[in-house]
């Protein structure tokens, strides 16, 4: 398969992978969202966090709640401030037609999700001693996001694809070129240049190493697309083959020099007695 067959597979492969996410939450621009106002059909519910587990309530709770709430269940420091929060989308209030229960990784899937549904998210300030903050993927300090994003392994990223965490990595490919992946998305990407929510990718210098920035699910999903891409092409298969071949014919080529070699040296002594 030639490179520009390959440039155009990949594309279509991940730019699937790509178009899924919503992204007109986090453009900057967008038009003014509603207050934070508390709906008055709706009672309003208390996050549990003691019992069997983390329990959000069916009803109504602030995002500042539910922030606190999972901190102490989870036993961290996540910062939030009034600044960040006045931006969340379509208000500062959740509803829950029905209670949930989930246990600490549940709970931190679930925070990560429900912020990112208000245009919010969580980056660490000291993931070592347990020290997070509430950023805004809208507001001033969306640019610095993907700056502060922890790395992450492929394994990790894998094991829990639907969580919601602003993360990046590097993965080595096989078989693919990291140039021509990257090339084939850049028009993609060049059209979401305005909004946290795309994933970036780029090269490492080399032609197997790509960098991934994103939140996990998008990350995720290229992933696993990537994984499929990557396999040796037909022309691979036909030259590891003919290797093959090739290395097997010089194994016999040995064994007859070995076989040669020994007559010879028979044949001298013979003669050096006779």
């Amino acid at each position: 398969m030639n490179r520009v067959a390959r440039s155009l597979s990949l594309s279509s492969l991940l730019l699937l992978t790509l178009a899924g996410p919503a992204i007109a939450q986090g453009r900057r621009g967008s038009p003014p969202q509603p207050s934070a106002e508390p709906r008055p059909d709706v009672q309003s519910g208390v996050i549990e966090t003691g019992g069997n587990g983390f329990a959000l309530p069916a009803g109504q709770f602030t995002v500042s709640e539910l922030i606190d709430a999972a901190a102490q269940y989870l036993g961290r420091n996540i910062l939030w401030n009034d600044v960040e929060l006045q931006t969340a989308f379509a208000g500062q209030y959740l509803v829950l037609q029905k209670k949930i229960v989930v246990d600490a990784i549940g709970c931190e899937e679930l925070l990560y999700g429900l912020l990112f549904t208000k245009a919010l998210t969580i980056v660490p300030v000291d993931e070592q001693r347990g020290c997070y903050e509430v950023v805004a993927m809208s507001g001033p300090r969306a640019r610095d996001l993907y700056s502060r994003a922890p790395v992450r392994t492929r394994e990790q990223v894998l094991r829990r694809p639907a969580f919601r965490e602003l993360c990046c990595l590097t993965i080595t490919l096989e078989h693919l070129d990291a140039g021509i992946a990257c090339n084939a998305l850049r028009p993609f990407l060049a059209t979401n240049s305005n909004t946290t929510l795309a994933l970036w990718m780029g090269t490492a210098g080399n032609q197997r190493t790509i960098m991934l920035t994103g939140f996990g699910d998008q990350v995720a999903a290229a992933l696993r697309l990537l994984q499929e891409a990557d396999r040796p092409q037909p022309a691979e298969l036909e030259l590891a083959a003919t290797l093959q071949r090739l290395q097997g014919e010089l194994a016999k080529l040995a064994n007859a020099v070995t076989f040669l070699e020994a007559r010879v040296q028979e044949l001298e002594k013979k003669l050096a007695h006779g």
